[in-house]
């Protein structure tokens, strides 16, 4: 629906996101955004948060694979502790 500043804005209200990590949302927006800066800054942020860490490195795995970087895709999902047991 195009209301990426709407969405923006109620991940950076802690009342308004309750049921998903806001990383996740703003992550989301700077891909439709193409904003790879900001992806890379919450992936970074993300680092050693349980539970957040794993979702946004995945995340940043499929991104790389739509973007054809498929040798990036697969070391980003090395990395994620869920393949790893």
């Amino acid at each position: 629906m195009n209301r990426f500043q709407d969405a923006e804005a109620a991940a950076k209200e802690p009342t308004k996101c309750v049921d998903v990590n806001p990383a996740l949302i703003l992550y989301d927006v700077a891909f439709c955004r193409d904003d790879a800066a900001e992806m890379a800054r919450q992936v970074s942020r993300a680092t050693g948060a349980s539970g957040v860490e794993d979702l946004l490195l995945a995340m940043d795995a499929d991104t790389a694979a739509y973007f054809g970087h498929l040798g990036k895709a697969r070391e980003l999902s090395r990395g994620l502790r869920i393949l790893r047991g």
